[in-house]
């Protein structure tokens, strides 16, 4: 749907290059995580851009993330609405490849819709 002005043809070479990518073993990923490990700076850090956000917010992070989760609670710290964040056990920044029925359990109860049981609770409600 978001490449509908590609040709047809770019438009297979991009779902086989998708495909190819994410079926293929790990390795700049996983690279990408061990350089980062020691910190890494956002060239426009959501903390800046926050404080006069308006709804509810989630943040999700995994359990092995890149990205660290302490981040995301200094951001619901400084916002004025409710927020949640979760940690998504047994993955790393791609939660929804990582862990997905932990990821859309999550996704579901941050957005109230049912009643699920989960394996976790969130990491703190603000």
């Amino acid at each position: 749907r978001r490449m509908g002005e590609l040709a047809t043809e770019e438009q297979k070479e991009l779902e086989n290059y998708m495909y190819e990518y994410g079926s293929m073993p790990g390795c700049s990923e996983y690279a990408l995580g061990l350089i980062l490990e020691p910190g890494a700076f956002a060239r426009a850090p959501l903390i800046t851009r926050i404080e006069d956000f308006e709804m509810p917010v989630a943040l999700f992070y995994g359990d092995d993330d890149w990205m660290d989760p302490r981040g995301g609670e200094l951001v619901l710290d400084k916002i004025k609405q409710k927020g949640q964040l979760f940690l998504i056990s047994n993955a790393g920044h791609h939660l929804y490849f990582d862990n997905p029925e932990e990821f859309t359990d999550a996704i579901l109860m941050a957005t109230g819709k049912g009643e699920f049981e989960m394996t976790y609770q969130p990491v703190r409600n603000y």
